[in-house]
């Protein structure tokens, strides 16, 4: 039996049964559950670029966020580990059977977003269910790795390069975010109705105080990543804690400041975590203020 594929250039090509196809009817016609997320990649040439974009390496330990029924994780070549975690038991028994003559890949049954924080790792591959991308976005802010290759659904990523989302914020300032290109859905069994991209992504390194105070940009940057960093705290205790790094002054001092900015208890005594987009917006063009009058009257009079 064949069927019509459309490869990455556009191009209609009849191909041979679906592989996926022969791997459900290989374990008693097993069939993927739209209602939860299940949307396995199912082209080779997708699952090959991102391998490629993951630049595996023998020493890599690789965290792969729902690992389905091991599409992309019997593909990742041979390194050190492979924790691929499946929180379906009816997908991860699929999955250990598929992997199991690789001796370097680890199946996990749980949820990933639990796992992640048990295990060290270096890299990170997911074809992301929906329901878990904002966690997994929040993880991306603070774990330590060197690279994430991820498919988000579009909409998803459109909020976060837009920048006019809290989670947008926070994600220029934690993270080089690299669109690579959006996945025909067709590349996936069943198809999904949500467009899905393929993305890249790094920690952003954050910047020094002094490039903070010389740029616009870095000085948002920074301020905001010191607020995500103390997201647990009450907005004025994370602030004081800030200017004290950002501007070289003692807790006495930099209380003082802070009790100046007009902003309300409602704002100023909330925990950062409850913030919303708006506040936080407020937030930076306080600071921005406070930075331009105090590094203004710091500077040399003129003769």
């Amino acid at each position: 039996m064949k069927e019509r594929v459309i490869n990455q250039s556009g191009e209609i090509k009849l191909m041979e049964e679906d592989g996926l196809e022969i791997v459900f009817r290989k374990y008693n016609n097993f069939r993927p559950d739209a209602s939860k997320d299940q949307h396995f990649l199912n082209n080779e040439d997708d699952i090959r670029e991102i391998i490629t974009l993951l630049e595996v390496s023998p020493e890599d330990v690789i965290f792969e966020v729902g690992a389905g029924i091991g599409t992309i994780t019997k593909n990742i070549p041979r390194c050190r580990k492979v924790y691929a975690v499946e929180i379906e038991p009816g997908a991860f028994d699929i999955l250990k059977k598929e992997v199991k003559h690789l001796d370097y890949v680890e199946p996990v049954l749980g949820d990933a977003m639990d796992y992640i924080h048990r295990i060290n790792f270096n890299k990170i591959v997911s074809s992301t269910p929906f329901m878990i991308c904002e966690p997994l976005m929040h993880q991306l802010f603070v774990r330590d790795y060197e690279k994430a290759v991820i498919l988000f659904p579009k909409r998803f990523i459109d909020r976060i390069t837009a920048k006019n989302t809290k989670l947008g914020l926070f994600a220029d300032a934690l993270l080089r975010i690299n669109f690579v290109r959006e996945i025909l859905p067709e590349s996936f069994s069943p198809v999904p109705k949500a467009r899905t991209v393929l993305v890249t992504a790094r920690r952003r390194e954050p910047p020094s105080p002094e490039e903070a105070l010389s740029s616009q940009l870095s000085f948002q940057r920074y301020i905001l990543r010191e607020l995500y960093m103390q997201r647990d705290k009450l907005v004025k205790n994370a602030l004081r804690e800030t200017f004290v790094r950002l501007l070289g002054k003692s807790k006495r001092e930099a209380g003082s400041i802070v009790a100046e900015i007009p902003l309300g208890r409602g704002i100023m005594c909330r925990k950062v975590q409850n913030l919303k987009y708006e506040n936080l917006l407020s937030i930076i063009e306080e600071a921005d203020r406070i930075k331009t009058e105090i590094t203004t009257a710091q500077k040399p009079s003129s003769p």
